[in-house]
């Protein structure tokens, strides 16, 4: 496994990542209660691609989640978060309850 590391500053960071998912959340942004799993699935695939260095994310869609394109390929990305079922039940309780 290759480690990526990154020495840029948290401004470049964000220019980076607005980069890479502005277009997107802002069209998401025009129904935020009913898109707001994709924010989050689009904000997660664009850090990825600001850590890795490379890439775009081309179009949304449900399955893949994403297509993703680097270096002319154009590759299907599914979003999938792997969690602590305990934690995740916790965050799902605080985030019910300061809804």
């Amino acid at each position: 496994m290759k480690i990526i590391s990154n020495h840029k500053s948290i401004t470049e960071n964000l220019k980076t990542l607005g980069d890479h998912i502005n277009r997107f959340v802002d069209l998401l942004k025009r129904d935020p209660l009913k898109n707001q799993q994709k924010i989050v699935e689009v904000c997660h695939a664009g850090k990825f691609l600001m850590i890795l260095g490379e890439g775009t994310i081309e179009c949304l869609a449900e399955r893949p989640d994403f297509i993703i394109n680097i270096n002319g390929i154009q590759v299907g990305l599914e979003h999938q978060v792997v969690i602590n079922a305990n934690h995740k039940e916790t965050e799902g309780f605080l985030r019910t309850f300061f809804q």
